[in-house]
């Protein structure tokens, strides 16, 4: 493309018409995050020790520009902060660009702060870290008599054996970005695991073959929803399909000389910025994805749309017909890192439509435990049945197809590991076009 200049001017523009033709019809996906963040106090840093009489707004602009819009008491204008700075200044003080302004903590000083450590500060407990897409009262349920579960890997082969606290999380996977450029790793883990402390109760209810009331269906059906939303072949799918969709998107755009030209105009225009090339030159390059670029699409967008479909999810499957199958001496049910699984029977692969949950004959399966799996459609018999065990085979074999990567089981054998084995790289795939 003609230097380095260049290319990050091209990447620069790209994102922006990225987000001009795309990003703000999606901005409700984001609605779960964006009402936590206007939940919280704005964050509005303070002026200390400055004289107000000697200093503007001017004594900003020296300010290197950022992303991170900041709003200082008693200014009109607001200041552009990197998140890295933001970060930084949680801890030590940061200087401002080439002014004589430092910024520690969620306050701005003319001169460089003393910091003190407080006595509480190494008695504060360490964040959360460590997020559980598949929680742990659930794997409790798939463990042997060594309170352990057996882990099948499928791409690598591996078997091994662990307890349930130890599989089935990612370090920050229920992590984002908050407003102050600091990483908040708590809020979304603490209101998953609010939400399984009333499901596990429902779970248990379901394991001792107890009738369910109508609040208690709802909140099964929000269990249902959650296990299909927090896997990470959902977020996965989410992040790729939407990566694919706007490299399709930019292609489109790059494909009308004419209104690709106006946009660059318009593009130009609303910035002040010059491109730098020849447009013809980026509409050609941008023409050409597979070699010239790649889209990744931010995991905190799969994250609030997961939120966002929790709203809906559950009163699907509050309306559908459940049964509870029960394993037997024979056989137990295996799960996965995505267990649960629907699948239209009567579906013709060749078709131009998809399955869906509405397909009026789907069937959802949720292994529980190795002894109880959830059977949900629109038309079969609800209540607690005792499965046979080609029933049992058949809804294992759903389970392994699903699992992106981990089949979790009670027990360890060459027969079940050949089995799990038979579909690696079967899990469900979204595609677009």
């Amino acid at each position: 493309m003609g230097g380095l200049v260049e290319l990050f001017l091209i990447g620069g523009l790209l994102l922006w018409l990225i987000w001009y033709l795309f990003f703000r019809s999606l901005l409700w996906a984001a609605e779960p995050l964006i009402e936590y963040f206007e939940s919280r106090e704005v964050e509005r840093f303070l002026i200390e020790d400055i004289d107000k009489n000697k200093f503007d707004d001017s004594d900003l602009e020296s300010i290197p520009k950022s992303k991170v819009k900041v709003t200082l008491k008693d200014f009109n204008k607001p200041i552009h902060l990197s998140k890295t700075l933001l970060q930084k200044a949680q801890k030590q003080p940061q200087k401002l660009g080439n002014t004589n302004l430092w910024i520690y903590k969620d306050h701005i000083f003319s001169s460089k702060p003393v910091t003190e450590k407080t006595e509480s500060e190494p008695n504060k407990p360490n964040p959360k870290r460590k997020h559980h897409y598949i929680p742990v009262f659930y794997l409790s349920g798939f463990t042997n008599d060594n309170r352990c579960i057996w882990v099948y890997d499928k791409e690598t082969g591996n078997v091994f054996e662990s307890k349930p606290e130890g599989i089935a999380y990612e370090k920050h996977y229920f992590s984002f970005i908050a407003p102050n450029g600091t990483r908040d790793s708590e809020t979304i883990e603490n209101l998953i695991m609010s939400l399984e402390a009333e499901c596990s109760k429902v779970v248990r209810r379901i394991l001792s073959c107890e009738l369910l009331n109508e609040d208690e269906g709802i909140t099964f059906a929000y269990f249902v929803a959650l296990m299909m939303l927090r896997a990470p072949n959902f977020r996965r799918n989410t992040e790729s399909a939407t990566s694919e969709l706007m490299k399709k998107i930019s292609v489109f755009i790059a494909s009308h000389k004419e209104g690709f030209e106006s946009m660059i105009a318009k593009y130009e225009r609303d910035t002040g910025n010059k491109i730098g090339i020849p447009s013809e030159e980026l509409r050609e390059w941008l023409l050409n994805p597979d070699k010239n670029y790649t889209i990744k699409t931010d995991p905190q967008y799969s994250l609030a749309l997961a939120l966002d479909f929790l709203k809906d999810f559950p009163k699907v499957f509050f309306g559908m017909k459940w049964a509870f199958l029960k394993a037997t001496s024979d056989y137990k049910f295996l799960t996965g890192d995505n267990p649960l699984y629907y699948f239209d029977p009567t579906h013709n692969p060749r078709s131009f439509y998809g399955v869906g949950l509405f397909n009026k004959n789907i069937e959802v399966t949720l292994p529980l435990s190795k002894d109880m799996c959830a059977f949900g459609s629109w038309k079969h018999r609800e209540g607690y049945i005792q499965a046979k065990n080609q029933w049992i085979k058949n809804i294992n074999r759903r389970t392994a197809i699903a699992a992106l990567r981990f089949v979790f089981a009670s027990e360890r054998s060459e027969t079940l590991k050949e089995f799990i084995m038979k579909y690696k790289g079967s899990a469900p795939k979204m595609r677009v076009g």
